[in-house]
């Protein structure tokens, strides 16, 4: 799958971030000497800056993208960054359409078939495979920009930003051990 949604997909899967963190990310969120992606909370769920740390894998993916012109352009545009994507369903149908397909190549099976998910899913599957891999709670949390509740939102100011990267370069490991 191509640019945009090829990358976008890729993104959200290795990242485990909402649909719009991505979608919605401009040139200005993205910091090259830390290597993350930060999120505004003028657009974030939790009206709070979201920092999100980039693996080797997804920093290459990002840094190959197009590079657009413009004072602030859109990461993902189908008009030159003057836009953010948009026509998620279908992409997601070309993505369900490849996914059969090479399912099907790689187990010899013609009539194999892929159960319903939504793109949201690739957020569960971060998070539980994060959670397999021996990340505790409160470093699944912070990578996927859950509040803090009760006295930790007073009392735990730290920012998990070591354990967000380390959570994010292993799970990227993982994904590319799955994919062989």
């Amino acid at each position: 799958m191509g640019y945009p949604f090829g990358q976008y997909f890729q993104l959200l899967i290795l990242t485990g971030q909402r649909r719009n963190d991505w979608a919605d990310a401009r040139l200005s969120e993205v910091c090259q000497k830390r290597k993350v992606l930060e999120v505004p909370k003028v657009r974030y769920k939790g009206r709070r800056d979201h920092v999100v740390p980039l693996a080797p894998v997804a920093w290459d993916i990002l840094a190959a993208m197009p590079k657009w012109a413009g004072a602030d352009p859109y990461l993902f545009s189908t008009q030159a960054g003057e836009v953010a994507i948009s026509g998620f369903s279908k992409a997601k149908t070309q993505l369900d359409a490849l996914a059969i397909e090479e399912l099907r190549t790689a187990t010899g099976d013609a009539a194999a078939t892929i159960p319903d998910y939504r793109i949201h899913d690739f957020r569960v599957t971060c998070e539980s495979r994060l959670a397999d891999l021996g990340f505790n709670q409160d470093v699944r949390d912070a990578v996927l920009g859950h509040a803090k509740v009760g006295l930790q939102r007073t009392y735990n100011q730290h920012d998990y930003a070591d354990e967000k990267r380390g959570a994010l370069e292993r799970y990227a490991e993982h994904v590319m051990e799955v994919m062989g």
